[in-house]
């Protein structure tokens, strides 16, 4: 699935009828993000809000005031491509964890804080002296080292999974909606904001090509049953707390269909007007993603034969 590119903008740099999310009027901001992005790194590929911003198409410009401007800009590139832009800036490249929790135990005289860090890691840019830090204190940097939490960073994606995307002058990479589904349906990371851009990503990506919509959907659950088998790894070689949260993925994934099929169909619908997208129109895709995700289950972990089984075929 490939998008046309985004309309010219006027001579303010707004769109007179935005194409997409990130040419409104009031995302100014993120439009300058994407561009000093294009120009530190033009190879980067544009994920999380900024990327569904990309993507998203707003004829109506309602969804605008939906999706909020962010401050940080998550991008994905190769591990060297990444080395290669820190050591440009005289800077270094660090992997950190991607959340970090506190954990307060409470005792007789005094509460006990603890930092637990999660398993997934993303990049950062850093330097002592150099120019790097200010300039990349906003950028979250996912590799094939680190991939977005528990979802992979696979060659496909790095050399298939993205889209060229036009703003004026500016072209600039966002990850394909597979990808970006995957990530804002994540289990480990969902929240109201993250399902509302689900859902935008969803109706959009149904209303650009209706007949691959399925084959979109069932690519981002491939990527999702990826990261069901890395919360596996960790759920079994975690401490308590990581083992309890990680151990029940598949519920967690499938109770997502359920969301979009009744809890929040009603919703859905009302927003796929804002997008103006028909009601029947919407209906198919809450029907399509609502069946798949409730029909999910881990998949099997991929068996590593033996040296003496290979000898015997």
């Amino acid at each position: 699935m490939r998008n046309a590119p985004i309309i010219s903008m006027n001579a303010t740099g707004v769109a007179l009828c935005p194409a997409r999310v990130i040419e409104s009027k009031t995302h100014s901001s993120e439009r300058g993000k994407v561009a000093t992005m294009a120009n530190l790194a033009p190879e980067a590929i544009h994920v999380g809000s900024t990327g569904v911003q990309l993507l998203v198409r707003d004829p109506t410009g309602k969804i605008s005031a939906r999706i909020a401007a962010t401050e940080d800009s998550d991008i994905i590139l190769r591990h060297d491509q990444a080395e290669a832009l820190a050591a440009r800036f005289e800077g270094e490249l660090k992997e950190i964890p991607l959340v970090a929790r506190s954990m307060s135990f409470y005792g007789i005289m005094k509460t006990v804080k603890i930092l637990e860090e999660e398993p997934f890691k993303l990049a950062r840019v850093s330097s002592e002296y150099g120019p790097a830090g200010p300039l990349f204190s906003n950028i979250d940097i996912f590799t094939e080292r680190t991939g977005v939490g528990p979802i992979p960073i696979t060659d496909y994606v790095l050399n298939h999974g993205f889209e060229r995307v036009i703003l004026g002058e500016l072209e600039t990479s966002v990850a394909r909606p597979f990808f970006l589904i995957a990530t804002q349906a994540n289990p480990f990371a969902r929240t109201e904001g993250r399902l509302d851009r689900l859902v935008y990503l969803m109706l959009d990506t149904y209303a650009r090509c209706p007949e691959g919509y399925a084959m979109e959907i069932g690519k981002a659950l491939e990527y999702i049953g990826y990261g069901d088998l890395k919360a596996q790894e960790v759920a079994n070689m975690g401490n308590f707390s990581l083992r309890k949260e990680f151990s029940n993925y598949e519920g967690m994934v499938r109770q997502v269909g359920n969301l979009i099929g009744i809890q929040k169909k009603n919703k859905i619908l009302n927003v796929a007007g804002q997008m103006d997208i028909g009601k029947a129109d919407a209906t198919k895709a809450i029907d399509i993603t609502a069946d798949l995700f409730s029909a999910y289950r881990t998949p099997q972990k991929p068996k590593v034969e033996t040296r003496e089984e290979l000898l015997t075929q």
